[in-house]
């Protein structure tokens, strides 16, 4: 098939390929997974090298050893045995139902519904993609925001899980590298080390929680667009959301508060001069300069210190601006 896909199902709107079966809304997830064609789990199987033959042996094939690639292992599908990659030992599998199934805790609540699922690769890639139950936000005419959740992961050890918001629907290859590659994504790297079941786990937590404020939030979103803030309320929003000492209490002015000007100014070029792009310039900042890397960055906005700024940064931005 083209478009890198080997198996699909898809909600709503056909794919522009015109590839995959087409499902309901709100199916479970165990029915998706089954008429995706994903209900199969990756066995882990040694790997073995030839060794070389004596020519002047006689017949090759009657003399052909193997032995066992020691640190070594093959990823194999279980329903048709095909090896999807060769591995390191410590490689731990995470199995396609273990993606998936948390899913469930948004469709039960009709808080979300799986839009596309499949597989890309000849199975070497599987894709989990939920569509968020709300109308698109809209804080400023021109600027629709409509997130999606998207689940994906590798079986064959070049890529890591992710998981995470993001505003591109993956419908293939080319629209899951996107997903992976954009801007407005905060998906989380979970490692094939044996503990992805505990980051899923903090990721459902943390995604219902969120659910919990969403349309409030879109209000707060819209409000904060109607009102007008300067640049020196905005080097004292920043200064307050990342704890830096004003301005007469420091002798250089230091790179984050250059960081989330510049930000600011790309913001005001696309929604205007007002408290919404302050918001959006300080969201910029923490999703793409903070940290040491993107993965600790992510991880730090969903779970850590950079959860608590990002709430800070609406909690501040309400309380300068007047809303």
């Amino acid at each position: 098939m083209s478009a890198e896909v080997e198996t699909m199902v898809y909600a709503g709107e056909t794919p522009w390929h015109g590839l995959g079966a087409q499902i309901e809304p709100w199916l479970p997830v165990e029915d998706a997974i089954r008429a995706a064609g994903v209900d199969w789990t990756v066995e882990l199987l040694p790997v073995y090298g030839c060794n070389p033959v004596d020519p002047a042996s006689g017949d090759p094939l009657q003399h052909v050893t193997y032995d066992q690639i020691d640190g070594y292992q093959r990823t194999v599908r279980s329903s048709d045995n095909h090896t999807l990659g060769i591995v390191k030992s410590r490689y731990t599998p995470i199995q396609n139902a273990q993606g998936f199934l948390w899913f469930n805790d948004l469709i039960e609540a009709r808080l979300a519904y799986i839009e596309s699922m499949g597989s890309l690769k000849g199975g070497r890639i599987v894709w989990g993609l939920a569509r968020v139950n709300m109308d698109a936000v809209s804080p400023i005419s021109g600027d629709e925001l409509r997130p999606y959740l998207l689940v994906s992961n590798s079986h064959d050890g070049t890529k890591a899980g992710r998981l995470g918001f993001t505003e591109v629907r993956v419908i293939c290859w080319n629209t899951l590298s996107a997903a992976h590659d954009s801007d407005t994504s905060d998906l989380i790297r979970v490692l094939h080390n044996g503990k992805a079941e505990e980051k899923i786990d903090l990721f459902r937590e943390a995604v219902l929680g969120l659910y919990s404020g969403l349309e409030d939030r879109a209000t707060v979103y819209a409000k904060l667009a109607t009102m007008p803030v300067t640049f020196g309320n905005l080097e004292r929003y920043t200064c307050a959301v990342l704890n830096i000492k004003p301005k007469d209490e420091r002798k250089r002015t230091p790179k984050a508060i250059e960081l989330v000007r510049d930000h600011f100014i790309t913001e005001v070029d696309r929604v205007g001069m007002n408290w919404w792009a302050a918001f959006n310039a300080i969201t910029a900042y923490l999703s793409h300069d903070s940290g040491r890397s993107a993965d600790g960055r992510y991880a730090e906005l969903w779970f850590g210190v950079g959860a608590k700024k990002l709430t800070a940064a609406l909690t501040i931005a309400v309380a300068m601006s007047g809303v």
